[in-house]
């Protein structure tokens, strides 16, 4: 074992840094909140609470009380959900899973960069890129699927440019790894459905119709059988997250093709200006790509065949997906194009050819530290910010989010509770948590996608409630009448939060009372950073 990771000694010094970085952040995000394991993001509590809920009470759905299509990662789900069946609830298994995650993926990075005869020290660089560039401590604290994600993005692909390349001899090991990875890959994400459908399109191209047919089946099949699930439950066929949080949903005006095309120009802008470490990722790797296709003239080739998974996976995330919030939509990609163009230029750099090796070896070297200073150069501030943010993130989470579950927790137990971030209110309580973003139930999702969610339609869905915990400034425009304000609680330093206060309503007086009597009741267990105000402060029951 001493001697194996002496000779690995990069993949093992990275794992090693990745430790310490993520202890370090650790260390201090419980200092900060009162030695509680906080995530960086509402949104790993959905899941953590979708995984409670199934493994206690068998019933798939942000609380136990009905179904809900509330996780777009189901296979990040199922997993947590298993760990809480076999070893109970607890809020370390996102962490432990994502550590041993990360650790796989920079191993697996080496492994294949390994048989490329250049320095340890370079393939050192790379993965400490991977490392803090994707970044792989940060999204350890976001508690979501996005390290998995790319892990499985960077095997499923490396293993088809392999089988695609025809340089070495088709194994039907890699071929039964493909047919895992494909519905892995897109049960972990439906992003994952970009990489399989170029795939199955590449083995189409190389006229192996069979077997492209059948990696985009087993690819379709998980989407498709959770879908069908979800429709038998009288939800719809792709989760809400997908639907409520889709780009051309948030398009003003009526959908046709004038907002299509204003949609595909936002993703272009969105590539080329917005998103600069995306820009310079896509540029260094169609660089790469053109430079060795000139030197080569082989487009079958294996490192040539990655650069193009990542290009036209970058191409399909910007136009049909997500990039930004929090370093993690776009978090695969990152790890992908590091992986795939530094597999390029290794190849290169360990076997140019005799001309090169020649005439060409100073042009050769000077072109490759051009492309690495362009290819680092937006990443680092990336990799800075990610650092910088994450212990603050979990600092916002607690004295909000999860204050939130407190008091719903100790107030609300198996009653109605409306919020806009349901997140740990959901994992922390059996509150009947309605959701008003739309994520955790359907009605607010189709008033929500039909367009009608105004003051009348809120009011209807949250006077049976007995609180409502929202951002006041999303609801400016379409808050009902009767709803009466009790409080806010504020945070400084926000990061992470939509807004800095959230607000406690009621949707009549008598509620209102006994909101404010509660608020009353838990406003000394709050962290002394957050602000309290409202009239819950001056309330004296009856």
């Amino acid at each position: 074992m001493k001697n194996w990771l002496a000779r690995r000694w990069p993949a093992a010094a990275a794992v090693l840094l990745l430790l310490a970085t993520v202890s370090i952040i650790l260390n201090s995000s419980l200092k900060h909140n009162q030695r509680k394991l906080i995530y960086a993001l509402d949104d790993p509590y959905i899941h953590m609470a979708i995984a409670k809920n199934f493994a206690q009470d068998g019933v798939w759905g942000v609380t136990k009380y009905q179904f809900s299509n509330s996780s777009s990662a189901p296979l990040w789900t199922l997993l947590i959900s298993l760990f809480y069946f076999l070893f109970g609830v607890s809020e370390i298994v996102p962490l432990l899973l994502n550590l041993i995650t990360a650790s796989t993926l920079l191993f697996s990075a080496y492994y294949v960069l390994e048989k490329f005869q250049t320095s340890n020290f370079y393939k050192f660089v790379v993965l400490i890129a991977i490392l803090y560039f994707t970044p792989l401590p940060t999204l350890i604290f976001s508690g979501q699927e996005h390290i998995l994600h790319a892990l499985l993005t960077v095997l499923f692909a490396h293993l088809a440019a392999k089988e695609l390349s025809g340089e070495a001899a088709a194994l039907r090991g890699r071929r039964a790894g493909l047919m895992v990875l494909a519905p892995a890959l897109a049960s972990i994400r439906y992003e994952g459905l970009f990489l399989a459908a170029l795939v199955s399109l590449f083995f189409l191209f190389r006229k192996r119709r069979l077997f492209s047919i059948l990696l985009g089946a087993l690819a379709l099949a998980p989407p498709i059988v959770y879908g069908l699930i979800s429709l038998s439950k009288g939800w719809f066929f792709f989760p809400n997250p997908i639907l409520v949080k889709s780009i051309l949903l948030m398009l003003p005006g009526e959908k046709n093709v004038f907002s299509l095309l204003g949609y595909l120009v936002t993703g272009a802008y969105q590539l080329f200006f917005a998103i600069r470490h995306f820009t310079f990722l896509f540029i260094s790797a169609l660089l790469v790509y053109a430079w060795r296709g000139w030197e080569k003239k082989k487009f079958w080739n294996q490192n040539q065949i990655l650069l193009l998974f990542f290009i036209g996976s970058t191409l399909l995330h910007i136009l049909f997906a997500n990039a930004g919030w929090f370093f993690r939509y776009e978090a695969y990609l990152i790890a992908f194009g590091l992986f795939a163009i530094s597999a390029a230029i290794f190849e290169s750099l360990s076997d140019p050819g005799p001309e090169i090796q020649t005439q060409k070896k100073p042009v050769l070297r000077y072109a490759i530290i051009f492309l690495s200073l362009l290819l680092i150069s937006p990443l680092v501030r990336r990799g800075f910010l990610a650092l910088q943010q994450t212990r603050t993130a979990t600092t916002n989470i607690y004295e909000q989010q999860y204050q939130m579950g407190l008091f719903a927790k100790e107030f609300y137990s198996e009653r109605p509770v409306a919020a806009n971030d349901i997140g740990v209110i959901c994992f922390l309580s059996n509150a009947r948590c309605f959701d008003l973003w739309g994520l955790g139930n359907k009605e607010t999702a189709i008033l929500r996608i039909s367009g009608y969610y105004g003051p009348e339609e809120i009011d209807a869905l949250t006077f049976p409630m007995e609180a409502v915990i929202v951002y006041e400034e999303s609801f400016v425009d379409v808050m009902p009448a009767r709803w009466i304000k009790t409080g806010q609680w504020k945070i400084s330093d926000n990061i992470v939060a939509a807004y800095d206060s959230v607000a406690f309503f009621a949707p009549d007086s008598a509620k209102a009372a006994r909101l404010m009597e509660n608020l009353k009741a838990f406003a000394l267990r709050l962290p002394k950073t957050v602000v309290q105000s409202g009239k819950y402060l001056d309330y004296i029951g009856e």
